[in-house]
């Protein structure tokens, strides 16, 4: 994990210390801040979580649970083998510039145990 990234456990307290001190006794506006920082902070939790628990290529059961949800992928009842080819398609697919061979890739993922893919180029047929 790069040194640079360090978790801050208290959004909502540091929110609050960089509000106006005008503005720190208006209720509406204090709660405002408050919900806020706790929204940071809980994408914080989130994202550094998945960060500290390993690379997707190493996540397993629950961490493997973690990124299916940030990329709108069900688990169901996929062993963490399934679900990573799944995951790593989605993945790709998110990425694609539309290329043939990144097309080929994303489906040769989607059906690796059960059909090997291969693309061949042919120019086009000539009829007589």
């Amino acid at each position: 994990m790069p040194e640079d990234i360090v978790f801050i456990p208290n959004h909502r307290a540091i929110a609050y210390s960089r509000t106006l001190s005008t503005l720190r006794d208006k209720p509406r506006i204090n709660a405002l801040v408050r919900a806020l920082g706790h929204g940071a902070q809980l994408f914080e939790d989130e994202a550094f979580g998945v960060l500290v628990s390993g690379a997707f290529e190493v996540a397993i059961g629950h961490d493997l649970d973690v990124w299916g949800a940030w990329l709108g992928e069900v688990r169901g009842s996929l062993t963490d083998l399934e679900y990573r080819r799944i995951l790593s398609a989605k993945i790709l697919a998110n990425r694609t510039l539309g290329s043939t061979a990144e097309l080929v890739r994303i489906f040769a993922l989607l059906m690796d145990p059960v059909l090997a893919i291969a693309y061949v180029e042919q120019p086009p047929l000539v009829e007589p």
